[in-house]
């Protein structure tokens, strides 16, 4: 295949409830390699499946390339079964930019044209972030020096408050150094959330901690709720714990972090006894950092 501008990864479980939502990215994908010139190399990892749904049939193709796996799997182990499958096709040295759409997530029309555009200039960082929403802004800039009025260099705040799967685009070679996922992170794993910003944190240290954000919603997602924060709490206090000590501002984040789950204590969101198990399982981040792969990874 030739060098592709996009290299994504997205697992789903087609026993669930996402079959609509994940059609929604492969067309959102599929638009923008038809009517926007832009080149993508899709890796899809469908659980507890054994072969291909027939409603999925009709969208293989040239650029996407579907794995099973018979089992649930975690997140964080999906996305490195895709990420292992992705370095034995090469897939890394033969694309420019890297991301993990999740399966309800999409691209708004012209966002990875402007966005390929805007990371082919040599003297931006190597990361973009941005926000999502339900409903995402759309943005046609006519030239590619007019995509700069809608970003800025973020602040390390900003990268940690924003940074997640659906949101954060780096280059395929940065990716390649970044790795593998901790599979103690994240959905269906040992600690519930963070894997997504653990990933984005380390890129961002290897990146020379330097990221454009768009503090705009420029990706399609359901939005957040306020209700999730405690749930995913420990998992973030590993992600910044594991990097915050290779930087002040970062550490400073960490600081902030443990703030936030006391007030959220304070407002009886989390009770004393939550508090305390979640500092414990997350500041042990700073002292393992190591990145866990539960067991070898083989090629789906």
């Amino acid at each position: 295949m030739d060098t592709a501008d996009f290299l994504l990864f997205t697992t789903s479980n087609p026993k669930g409830e996402r079959m609509a939502e994940l059609l929604r990215l492969f067309k959102s994908i599929d638009d923008a390699v038809a009517t926007e010139g832009v080149r993508v190399r899709h890796y899809v990892l469908l659980q507890e499946a054994i072969t291909l749904p027939d409603e999925l049939a009709d969208w293989q193709s040239r650029h996407r390339t579907f794995l099973l796996a018979p089992t649930r799997l975690s997140l964080s182990r999906a996305r490195n079964l895709m990420i292992h499958r992705a370095r034995a096709d090469n897939a890394f040295a033969g694309t420019r930019i890297t991301a993990f759409p999740d399966d309800d997530a999409w691209y708004p029309p012209a966002f990875l044209r402007m966005l390929s555009d805007y990371l082919g200039i040599d003297s931006v960082p190597s990361i973009f972030t941005c926000r999502y929403a339900s409903d995402p802004v759309r943005i046609h800039p006519q030239r590619t020096d007019e995509i700069s009025a809608y970003l800025h260099v973020c602040s390390d705040r900003e990268f940690v408050r924003y940074a997640s799967s659906n949101t954060l685009f780096l280059s395929s070679d940065l990716a390649s150094r970044v790795g593998y996922f901790d599979e103690r992170l994240g959905v269906g794993a040992r600690i519930n959330g963070g894997e997504d910003l653990d990933y984005a944190l380390r890129a961002y240290c290897l990146g020379g901690t330097r990221a454009t954000i768009s503090t705009l919603p420029l990706v399609g997602h359901r939005d957040w709720s306020p209700g999730v924060r405690t749930q995913y709490y420990a998992g973030s206090l590993f992600a910044i714990a594991r990097s915050g000590l290779g930087s002040l501002p970062l550490f400073v984040q960490l600081l902030r972090k443990v703030g936030v789950g006391i007030f959220f204590t304070l407002r009886r969101e989390m009770s004393p006894g939550q508090l305390l198990r979640s500092l414990g399982t997350g500041l042990s981040g700073a002292a393992d950092r190591r990145v866990a792969i539960a067991q070898p990874l083989e090629t789906p």
